[in-house]
């Protein structure tokens, strides 16, 4: 029940606010983050960096990411610490995890994930961006 409700929470984190003239750059869908995920796989394989909507649509992609691992590594600290008082061991927050190890992933290497299976998947654009964020992190680092 715990674990549906750090992935339930993760699922709904779903606003960034970013951009040089105030505008809110919403990931609420898949399809949001897949839009927002181009730019920095496109700038790390060579592509030139643009227009500024580009820097900023890329700094929205990896900000999602980053605050989406961080906040689950902050929910499963929360959950272990709530249910055994202290973490023992390292085992004790594999079990709590939704994913495992998402440290050794770098945040760009996420983001060329997610674009390589929205490109491969178009029709999973419409889910929100946590659920797909989250099937990609498990099928990256699933926990064994």
């Amino acid at each position: 029940m715990q674990r549906l409700v750090l992935i339930v929470g993760l699922a709904f984190a779903g606003l960034v606010h970013a951009g040089s003239d105030n505008r809110i750059m919403r990931v609420e869908t898949a399809g949001d983050l897949y839009e927002r995920c181009k730019p920095p796989v496109e700038i790390t394989q060579g592509a030139p960096v643009g227009a500024d909507e580009r820097v900023v649509s890329a700094a929205t992609c990896l900000s999602y990411i980053s605050g989406f691992t961080d906040g689950h590594n902050t929910a499963v600290a929360f959950l272990v610490v709530k249910q055994k008082g202290a973490a023992k061991t390292a085992k004790d927050f594999k079990e709590a995890s939704a994913f495992c190890d998402s440290q050794s992933i770098t945040t760009g290497a996420i983001a060329k994930m997610v674009v390589d299976v929205l490109e491969r998947y178009p029709e999973k654009r419409k889910l929100p961006a946590g659920i797909l964020l989250l099937q990609v992190l498990r099928s990256a680092k699933p926990c064994q």
